[in-house]
């Protein structure tokens, strides 16, 4: 037994080439199961975080100008937990070179936030002349803290000119590259100054009973029409959906049937190239059985040969995996405005790793293994010498220029 382990030992110190061809084609397997794994578990928690911690709404409409008196008297209303209004126009902007497409939003820096409420990440909330941006403007133009923006809605209009103090991450929102349109606050001052507006425009409201959602949204509608208010629509919120996620579960499923396809074809690889090895090692298992070696110590022997790299390929595959995943997270939640997800470690994604580099590989080495500690020694141990291989009169016709030009690319 202990000869049988030198010679694994030696098996994996005297093959450094084709030993890590194996492993990398483990590791790709591994790896990108792994990292669609943990990409969809992190989005899926970044979703229930981002409208924990948000307070998202689950109504939302644009009106004609309401008064704080109405927005009392919808906080009244049955199935209603909260609601928040703010004026809200649809503008332009430029930093000096194209004008781009902006949502400005009105926010009293002076009163929290109740509803879709908007972290500062950099700088100071705006006060009069002032204004802070969504981090994800600088996918659209270059913004940066005390510059001067001039915002305008078409060119025959006024320029209004506000100095930019901070920059915020709004929740459940797309990124302005995708949107073709930054976000931006403001004072309610300064939008209704850029409206004409008297009063907000824009409600939001958090209801106690979601199943309830669409017919609180049409007691509302009442309500306003009889205050003289207009609801334009309301956008009842679907809680196991948010900005961007149908698109993006479509890059999750294209992104899983290639990781699936990867570990395929790795899987592949890594069975031919071990079945190759198997191949080399024929007449090793035939001096193992005639020296009086068992059947299980051929098998203990090469498939501790295979689960070495098998062990090897799917730690590291994990890791990469692992990384690889946090930050396709990462990215993809900052584009779809989610709460940046934690990495979590699963034992369901241990396992999965531990099945497709580990089974797969001591799998592929299983077979042929099997099947030559079967055979008798002499056949194991016979040399075939040099045999015509040259296959078919088609494949020799096709290659005869090639060979004029070079054997080894004939060859090849």
């Amino acid at each position: 037994m202990h000869i049988l382990l030198r010679k694994l030992l030696r098996d994996l110190r005297q093959r450094p080439l084709r030993n890590v061809l194996t492993l990398i084609g483990v590791v790709f397997g591994v790896g990108g199961v792994i990292a669609i794994t943990v990409t969809t578990a992190a989005l899926a928690e970044a979703q229930r975080l981002t409208y924990a911690g948000s307070q998202q709404a689950d109504l939302a409409t644009f009106t004609s100008d309401l008064s704080p008196t109405t927005r009392n008297l919808i906080e009244r209303q049955p199935n209603v937990a909260a609601a928040d209004t703010r004026p809200v126009t649809f503008t332009r902007f430029t930093t000096g070179d194209e004008w781009e497409n902006l949502r400005l939003v009105g926010v009293d820096s002076t009163q929290p936030m109740r509803l879709d409420i908007v972290d500062l990440v950099d700088g100071s909330w705006p006060q009069r002349g002032e204004v802070a941006f969504d981090e994800s403007t600088r996918e659209l133009t270059a913004v940066q803290l005390g510059q001067t923006v001039a915002i305008r809605e078409a060119p025959d209009d006024e320029i209004t000119y506000l100095r930019v103090v901070g920059f915020t991450r709004s929740p459940a929102q797309l990124g302005a590259g995708l949107l073709n349109r930054a976000t931006a606050y403001t004072t309610p001052t300064d939008v209704r100054q850029l409206t004409g507006r008297t009063g907000d425009n824009f409600l939001l409201v958090r209801v106690f009973d979601q199943s309830r959602a669409s017919q609180t949204a049409d007691d509302l509608s009442r309500l306003l029409a009889k205050r003289g208010s207009t609801a334009f629509g309301f956008d009842v919120r679907d809680p196991d959906r948010f900005a961007g996620s149908q698109e993006l579960g479509t890059v999750l499923l294209l992104l899983q049937v290639f990781s699936y396809l990867g570990a395929t074809l790795s899987s592949v690889l890594v069975a031919n190239t071990l079945s190759a090895v198997m191949s080399e090692e024929v007449q090793q298992i035939g001096i193992i059985k005639s020296l009086g070696g068992q059947r299980w110590h051929i098998l203990l022997t090469y498939l501790g040969y295979a689960l070495a790299i098998g062990l090897a390929g799917t730690v590291a595959g994990w890791l990469v995996g692992i990384w690889l995943g946090g930050r396709l997270a990462s990215y993809l939640a900052g584009m779809t405005g989610l709460q940046q997800p934690p990495v979590a470690i699963s034992v369901e994604g241990i396992a999965l790793a531990f099945l497709v580099g580990v089974v797969v590989t001591v799998t592929a080495s299983l077979i042929p293994v099997v099947v030559h500690s079967r055979s008798r020694v002499a056949p194991l141990l016979r040399s075939a010498g040099v045999r015509n291989d040259s296959g078919s009169r088609w494949v020799r016709w096709l290659t005869a220029p090639l060979a004029r030009a070079g054997a080894t690319l004939a060859l090849g």
